[in-house]
C-alpha cells in the first residue's frame, strides 16, 4: 500500500512493504523521498527505509532486495525483535517443514467439539498434526498452533539430538556430559553449563543444514572445556571442525529464518 503526501514542497511516498523471515511475516515501511542517501532502521514498530524518490524501478527492487537481507541479519543478532513487533507464524496447513533434512507435510485440523489442543508426529508418514478445538482463530490460533508445534517437535526429536549429542561428545572431547535437553529459545541458539555437565539446543536448530546444527553442538560441548570464547575455545572448535567459521557465517546471515 502506498501513500503520497506533500510536506513543505517536498512530496514523499510511504510503502508498506511486507515479507517474510523464516516463519516470520514481517512488516517493514519504506519511505521515498527527496533525499540523496539511504537510511535502513529499526523502531519499535518494525523495519523503516528511508531512499531518494528519483530512484528509478529497477534500482528500487534492488535496493528492496539488500534492505530484506539487512533486516534478516539485523534480526539474526536480535532475536527479541520478533516478539517486540508482533510477528505471525506463517506456517500453514499443507506447508512442508524439513526437521533434520526429513520433510513432513503439517496439517492443521480442527477439534469437531472442545477437546483439549494436541498434536502428534509421525516418522512413518512424515506428517505433523496439529490439531485444534473448533472455534480458535487469530492471535490465539496461531499462539496455540507455535506452542503445540515446537512442543511436538521437542518431544520426538530429542532422541536423535540426544544421540548426537553424546556421539560428537565422546568422539572429541569425553568431558563431563551429564545432560542434553532440546528446547524453544528466541536468543540463544544453545548453552553449556560446565559445572552441572548440562546442554541445551534450540529446536530451532533442527530447519538448518547439518552443518550448521553441527557447529553449535560442537561449540557447546567444547564449553566444557573452556567456560569462555578465548584462543584456546575456538582453537578446540577448530580441531574438530575446521570450516565452523563458515557455518557460524552462514547462522549469522540466515539464523531469523529458522523459527516455528
Amino acid at each position: 500500500m502506498v501513500h503520497f503526501k506533500k510536506h513543505r514542497a517536498m512530496r514523499q511516498a510511504i510503502e508498506t512493504h511486507k515479507f517474510f523471515i523464516g516463519a516470520h511475516a514481517i512488516a517493514a515501511t519504506l519511505y521515498w523521498e527527496r533525499r540523496k542517501s539511504v537510511r535502513f532502521s529499526l523502531t519499535a514498530k518494525g523495519p523503516v527505509m528511508r531512499a531518494p524518490y528519483s530512484l528509478p524501478l529497477q534500482s528500487r527492487t534492488e535496493l528492496i532486495a539488500q534492505f530484506e537481507v539487512w533486516v534478516t541479519h539485523s534480526v539474526s543478532q536480535n532475536a527479541h525483535l520478533l516478539s517486540r513487533w508482533g510477528y505471525q507464524a506463517r506456517w500453514r496447513d499443507g506447508d512442508v517443514l524439513h526437521l533434520m533434512g526429513i520433510p513432513f507435510e503439517l496439517r492443521i485440523c480442527p477439534l469437531r467439539d472442545q477437546l483439549r489442543a494436541h498434536g502428534r508426529l509421525s516418522f512413518d508418514t512424515q506428517q505433523i498434526q496439529i490439531h485444534l478445538p473448533k472455534g480458535t482463530s487469530g492471535k490465539q490460533r496461531i499462539e496455540l498452533q507455535r506452542r503445540i508445534l515446537r512442543q511436538v517437535i521437542a518431544k520426538h526429536f530429542y532422541l536423535r539430538v540426544h544421540q548426537r549429542v553424546f556421539h560428537l561428545h565422546e568422539r572429541h572431547f569425553k568431558a563431563n556430559l551429564q545432560r542434553v535437553t532440546l528446547r524453544y529459545a528466541h536468543a540463544r541458539w544453545g548453552s553449556c553449563s560446565p559445572h552441572n555437565g548440562h546442554i541445551m539446543i534450540n529446536t530451532r536448530l533442527l530447519l538448518a543444514p547439518k552443518p550448521v546444527r553441527e557447529y553449535v553442538i560442537i561449540h557447546e560441548l567444547a564449553h566444557l572445556w573452556y567456560p569462555n570464547h578465548a584462543k584456546a575455545f575456538w582453537h578446540a572448535v577448530r580441531q574438530v571442525m575446521p570450516d565452523y567459521e563458515s557455518h557460524k557465517h552462514w547462522l549469522q546471515q540466515h539464523g531469523a529464518t529458522l523459527d516455528f
